[in-house]
């Protein structure tokens, strides 16, 4: 019975880091395609609470898979705990940076850049696990 749950919530952290991809590949086609910055803003805005709130419940599912097999440690879980730490991390710097473009026209390119630059970096740290 314990074997069935712990695979069924790494189904589902699984899942769920899935669908983190899912809106990082969604950030990075909007940062990609889109020119116009307010668009890009606007869009952003919307999905950032998103991105907050799935890994959020990434996070969780994690510490409770880590939980029901008695708190071993191992490298990859150290890895992954250090990934959303950074990934924590990281994303609030990006949305400092957007507020800060939204003020300063000249700096719009370099957030665009960072943007990308973090989500490429996002998703091959989560594509890394599932190898």
């Amino acid at each position: 019975m314990e074997a069935l749950s712990l695979a069924q919530a790494i189904s589902f952290h699984t899942m769920i880091n899935i669908v983190l991809l899912i809106i990082i590949f969604i950030n990075l086609v909007i940062l990609s395609l889109t020119k116009d910055f307010v668009r890009i803003h606007k869009i952003t805005w919307f999905i950032t609470p998103l991105f907050f709130g799935i890994l959020s419940i990434n996070i969780l599912s994690g510490f409770s898979i880590w939980a029901m097999i008695k708190f071993s440690f191992s490298i990859k879980i150290l890895l992954m705990i250090g990934l959303s730490l950074v990934l924590i991390i990281a994303e609030i710097f990006r949305v400092k940076k957007m507020r800060l473009a939204r003020l300063k026209i000249d700096f719009r390119n370099k957030y665009i850049y960072i943007a990308r630059f973090l989500n490429l970096t996002y998703a091959i740290a989560i594509i890394s696990f599932f190898i």
